[in-house]
């Protein structure tokens, strides 16, 4: 499946809003340490609480689906 199938359904577009929000802030966090060195530290643990979330909330999209 791909999100755009989780997107479309009305039982999973809350937990894909969910998913892309926080592909968003992977996004964002990726960045700060690109222009922060001294936040590189910090973004890599953010980074791997991020994908963890994005990882459950894809389970449980293919759970309901």
């Amino acid at each position: 499946m791909e999100i755009s199938d989780f997107r479309e359904d009305p039982k999973t577009a809350y937990l894909a809003a969910e998913y892309d929000r926080l592909s968003a802030e992977l996004s964002r966090v990726d960045d700060l340490a690109k222009e922060d060195a001294s936040l590189a530290e910090l973004a890599a643990e953010e980074r791997a609480s991020l994908e963890s979330q994005r990882i459950e909330l894809w389970k449980q999209m293919e759970a309901i689906l």
